[in-house]
């Protein structure tokens, strides 16, 4: 995120990366990062609370990992690679070797971990 804040060339201001569907241009794809870190927030938040909440609604609040894990990787996969001077208009290849191996990389730390 701190990239995209300090980067001109985006187009998105401080309200589109924090605030959903609030960007001008790749309006999902940055939402979707906005509510992936918003969902993670809540389970982050049950993590701290688990003494305190009732285990059937703790539970349900960490289904929101999974949750977290989709709208991730739609964000991961299909926001731009490049912040380049007039990059919003390359073409986007969400199966660039790269990503698909930095992505798959995570769900696996993620499955190892959960």
């Amino acid at each position: 995120m701190p990239t995209v804040l300090a980067r001109d060339t985006t187009g998105a201001s401080p309200a589109a990366v924090f605030v959903p569907f609030a960007a001008e241009k790749l309006v999902l794809n940055i939402a979707f990062g906005a509510l992936a870190l918003y969902v993670l927030l809540v389970v982050l938040a049950s993590s701290l609370l688990i003494k305190r909440l009732p285990r059937k609604a703790w539970r349900r609040l960490h289904y929101g990992a999974y949750v977290v894990l989709a709208l991730g990787l739609y964000h991961g996969l299909l926001i731009l690679d490049d912040f380049a001077l007039g990059a919003c208009h390359a073409p986007l290849d969400p199966l660039a070797f790269e990503k698909v191996l930095v992505e798959l990389g995570l769900v696996g730390v993620l499955l190892a971990l959960g």
